[in-house]
Formats: C-alpha cells, structure tokens, sequence
C-alpha cells in the first residue's frame, strides 16, 4: 500500500484535476516530460507509478444518471443524546475506470470524528490561535463500489477540499 506525506499530497488534488485538463485538451497521449512541478516530490510521484488513470467523476442519482459536475459534499448532522433515527442519506457518483462504470454508493462517516473534536487553528505563535468546536458537518463518506449491480468493493472517500479516495476493488 502506497503511503503519502500529507505536506505535499493536499495538493494532489489540483494535481489531478491539471493532468485531467491536460488529458482532455491535448488527447490521451499525456506526456510528464514537459510538465513543470512546483515540489519535486510531486515530480518523483508522479514518476514513480508504473500505471494511474485520469478519471472524471460525477455526482449520479440512485439510477446512476447524470446530476451535476460539482462533486462537493458536506452533510450538517450534530448528534443528540436521544437522537436514535437513522438520518443516512446515500449519496452517489460514478466513474470510468478502465472503461468501465464504477457505481459508489456512499454516506457520511459520522463516526470518523468524535461529539468532543476541538478544532485549533494557528497563525504565527500561540496568541494567534483560534479554537472552535465540532460544526457536525461531515464530509467523509464511506461505503460500496458497484459494477453492473453486484458489489465489487468499498470506498472512503472525502470531499472537504476536492475529493480524494481510496478504493479497494
């Protein structure tokens, strides 16, 4: 399994979405050698793996048809005491991976984070510190991958900034 440092894989995002503009403006022969990388970290990544696929997903309806480009999801849950209903809102994307339509079918992970979660924010030095509590909106989604109705696997996913995943097929 291929483990990351997070200071340079937060801006594996827009690295995809640039290779994902390039793939699309210039054909499917993408070639690396005239790409510029702002980190060479990025550069030997990217150089590293022996085979990776652009894909472009899309946010679907139960059906798997088309709802929109924007892949952001956040659900507003805060948890109650006496709060005993199941409030799971499956949400949907698709991709083509392979040329194959992948099918996930997702809702938010309310688990990922505790009721206590305190959130501090740095600027400079500790006077420069803010703190804050759990807003109890959520954007990590877990659950199964579809291929032609039959599970094939799971997914964690997150759409905080972008979507970043993990996909075990």
């Amino acid at each position: 399994m291929l483990c990351i440092q997070e200071g340079w894989f937060v801006s594996i995002p827009f690295l995809v979405q640039f290779l994902s503009f390039l793939a699309s403006s210039h054909g499917s022969n993408l070639q690396l050698g005239n790409i510029h990388f702002p980190v060479k970290q990025q550069e030997h990544f990217i150089q590293s793996l022996q085979d990776y696929e652009v894909v472009h997903p899309v946010k679907v309806n139960h059906d798997g048809h088309f709802l929109s480009h924007n892949i952001s999801h956040h659900v507003s849950y805060i948890r109650r005491k006496r709060d005993i209903g199941n409030k799971e809102n499956p949400v949907y994307y698709k991709i083509n991976h392979k040329g194959e339509n992948l099918f996930f079918n997702l809702t938010a992970n309310q688990d990922i984070i505790s009721d206590s979660y305190v959130l501090e924010r740095r600027y400079g030095s500790l006077s420069g510190a803010k703190i804050g509590s759990y807003s109890g909106n959520s954007c990590h989604l877990t659950g199964t991958v579809l291929l032609q109705e039959s599970v094939k696997g799971t997914a964690a996913i997150s759409t905080c900034s972008g979507l970043v995943f993990l996909i075990m097929l």
